[in-house]
């Protein structure tokens, strides 16, 4: 599945639904972790790169960084074998 922001795969267990409103309308997208904590900290003011607070979403969001090297990797093989 695709995360809605950044449109890259991830597996499902790493995708959350997260609700995001403008004052008028919500908005319930599937995003990944990486992408989550960018808008919770702009949502909050806080600094970019300020880590999740919860263990279990600071281990989803090193999960998500770890998929995306083996991703990354796995394709850069590939494509220096053809």
């Amino acid at each position: 599945m695709k995360c809605t922001t950044c449109h890259c795969d991830f597996p499902r267990e790493l995708l959350s639904e997260l609700v995001v409103g403008n004052g008028k309308t919500l908005e319930r997208s599937l995003k990944c972790p990486i992408c989550a904590l960018e808008i919770i900290n702009k949502t909050h003011g806080l600094p970019a790169g300020t880590p999740f607070r919860g263990s279990i979403a600071s281990d989803m969001h090193k999960q998500a960084l770890e998929h995306l090297r083996r991703t990354r990797q796995t394709a850069s093989q590939k494509t220096n074998k053809t």
